[in-house]
């Protein structure tokens, strides 16, 4: 019996004691460049005195005598401080200016490695189906679509998740990967991707390039004064051992980011089995890239830098070995499948006779063979159709439950449920899917959504519409307005996040007229209601960033002993908002500040905050550390799962929480 729960646990305590071995390596590649570049510098100060011959002499002479004397000698000493300082400038400045090459986060990746961008609306069979599959795997996960890329020219099967976030994060794949895997294999794939997106494994890649290339820098230094030339020089001596040291640094940093990059391999083939609840998806690919010739391997010359953010290898030659960035196929395979006949297969083939593109997934994990101990899900609220008004939660209004809940999952098992996301697609009318898959259409599908039911209002919302972005996307407006009233409330949510790809395909120009638009038809009423919270929200977080230089937010809080008002804040609003306990609100208050050990602060009796307070609260939180946030996520759910039910209502409240706090709901109720 797999116990994937315990790999995962096992897999991050592993990651976790790599990173610490990846500092130490830095630290000790700076220690040893320290010397050297003292070296040299006192060398070409005694160079300037004399000539060149007897400096070399004199210096030599100095540190057989008393090497520690020589360093510590005043002048000697700033130059030693001098080092340091330009050596951890050369590596992190160097890191630095290479981690914002990457600031596009994961488009400037996909870009770099010849992909490109699948239209949300491609009519291409393979295209759709893959988009279709992430559509699934993003609102079963409530994040918002990423950006699809392909590598149009890669005949391997390989994909890779990239971005700085859940905001910015891109899935690329190649179109081997579409030829050659049936929908089930493909699903699986896209799940171990959605898992690095969630993991944070994507961040920690990029600031892993980075790191590794500062420390090469070392030996590009060491190079370059190498070849500076000329007799009784002694800087090519010195060149010669910065390249050493560059070398060796590079080479153990590299195997360290490999051993990492295993862990989280293992933890993500995990995850995806969680997700799916069908181990055949991610180990059926994996059996069908042992199959093939070309075992995942890339054509691009990018693959050795980036082969630690694939879905296998993507190099070849003798990085097989201890320097592999993946661990071997058959290890992963057994991982997954531990009766695994050791057979591979080939291209859009199924063991057990199930059709090559018919979606298979396991609604009972009993049924599941290697997942069977997941505890059997019973009768499951998320399986309601999309179109129902309210959900109940068990488990007498934990957190962790009404945050599954709000985030598609269930209160008895915590993983991704494909069924729910592939219901609530099958429930959005074409119409209004097809909008949110076009970049025109989708800005007046969210526009229609702010229009007023009161006529005289609406009148007034379309003509400012019409104002800022033109006739025709006001009649859009008006047209899909209509639509989404005789739709389910429910599958708003669900449009928004379907949306966000498209949107992130505008101009610079045609965002911020878009954003002047929203603003304008919030602000008609003088007031603003917790859906146009989310949807603002929504927007400021997954798309602001492409278009505005924003900084990133630094944290300012580890404890919540001095964010009483603020919590307080927010826990009110979800009160009032859930209807159901808003009689025994202050008690519920009460708990869930006892909850979060702050007891102390008496809940009293509030009115209803104004919104402004609740953005205000939700940005302080914001310099808050995740873990301390994803508690503060988890009392605000314990309120609204208080009554056992959860309408759509409160699942945007918590939504938009969840979103302004950059805590996708599937991570917060994992924590």
């Amino acid at each position: 019996m797999v116990d994937f729960f315990e790999q995962q646990a096992a897999a991050r305590r592993r990651t976790a004691v790599c990173v610490v071995l990846y500092g130490v390596a830095v630290a000790a590649v700076t220690v040893c460049v320290v010397p050297v570049v003292t070296i040299g510098v006192l060398y070409l100060s005694l160079a300037v005195e004399s000539k060149r011959g007897k400096a070399v002499s004199r210096l030599v002479e100095q540190l057989f005598d008393d090497p520690v004397g020589l360093f510590s000698q005043g002048p000697n000493l700033v130059i030693l401080l001098l080092a340091v300082i330009l050596t951890v400038g050369l590596i992190l400045g160097a890191s630095a200016v290479r981690y914002v090459s990457l600031r596009r986060g994961g488009a400037a990746v996909a870009e770099g490695l010849g992909a490109r961008r699948v239209a949300p609306d491609t009519r291409d069979p393979d295209e759709r189906r893959l988009i279709n599959v992430v559509e699934e795997m993003a609102l079963a996960s409530s994040v918002p679509v990423p950006a699809v890329y392909l590598m149009e020219g890669e005949g391997g099967v390989n994909a890779f998740a990239a971005g700085h976030s859940p905001s910015d994060a891109v899935v690329a794949v190649t179109r081997g990967t579409l030829q050659q895997l049936n929908r089930e294999q493909l699903q699986g794939v896209v799940a171990h991707e959605f898992s690095h997106i969630l993991n944070g494994d994507m961040r920690l890649n990029l600031r892993l390039m980075g790191l590794l290339f500062g420390i090469g820098c070392v030996g590009l230094l060491g190079r370059i004064l190498l070849h500076s030339g000329g007799r009784k020089n002694a800087l090519p001596v010195i060149g010669l051992v910065l390249l050493v040291i560059g070398s060796v640094g590079v080479f153990f940093a590299s195997l360290i980011r490999a051993m990492i990059s295993r862990q989280r391999e293992y933890l993500a083939d995990a995850s995806a089995v969680q997700f799916t609840r069908n181990p055949g998806g991610i180990g059926g690919a994996l059996r069908v890239i042992g199959g093939t010739w070309m075992q995942g391997r890339l054509e691009t010359r990018a693959a050795s830098e980036c082969s630690h953010m694939m879905f296998v290898s993507s190099a070849a030659g003798w990085l097989e070995g201890a320097m592999a960035t993946h661990p071997p196929l058959e290890e992963r395979i057994r991982r997954v499948d531990p009766q695994w006949d050791g057979t591979f297969l080939q291209g859009r083939e199924v063991a057990g006779g199930t059709p090559a593109d018919e979606p298979r997934v396991i609604h009972d994990v009993s049924d599941a063979g290697p997942v069977a101990m997941l505890r059997p899900a019973g009768p499951s609220a998320a399986l309601q159709s999309a179109a129902e008004p309210a959900r109940t939660v068990g488990g007498g209004g934990r957190g962790d439950s009404a945050l599954a809940f709000a985030g598609g999952l269930t209160p008895e098992e915590v993983f991704f449920r494909l069924e729910t996301a592939r219901a609530t697609l099958a429930a959005i009318p074409d119409k209004l899917t097809g909008a949110a898959r076009d970049a025109f259409t989708a800005r007046a599908l969210l526009l229609g959504m702010l229009l007023d039911r009161d006529a005289d209002l609406r009148y007034r919302q379309v003509g400012l519409v019409a104002r800022l972005l033109g006739d025709a996307t006001a009649q859009n407006a008006r047209v899909l307005a209509r639509e989404l009233r005789s739709a389910s409330r429910g599958l708003r949510l669900p449009l928004i996040e379907l949306s966000v790809a498209s949107l992130a395909t505008m101009s610079a120009e045609q965002y911020r007229l878009f954003r002047g638009a929203v603003k304008e038809v919030i602000n008609a009423d003088d007031q603003v209601d917790l859906f146009e919270l989310c949807l603002e929200q929504t927007l400021i977080n997954h798309l602001d960033h492409r278009y505005v230089d924003a900084r990133p937010v630094p944290v300012q809080y580890y404890v919540l002993n001095r964010l009483g008002r603020e919590v307080s804040t927010l826990l009110w609003a979800v009160a009032h908002a859930a209807e159901g306990v808003s009689a025994d609100a202050p008690g519920h208050v009460a708990a869930a500040l006892r909850g979060l050990s702050l007891g102390s602060a008496d809940p009293g009796v509030r009115p209803r905050p104004h919104t402004d307070e609740v953005v205000a609260s939700l940005a302080v939180m914001r310099q808050v550390t995740p873990r301390v946030r994803a508690r503060v996520l988890t009392a605000c759910a314990s309120l609204v799962g208080a009554d056992g039910r959860i309408d759509p209502q409160e699942s945007e409240l918590l939504r938009a929480m969840a979103d302004t706090l950059n805590l996708p709901l599937a991570v917060a109720a994992v924590r």
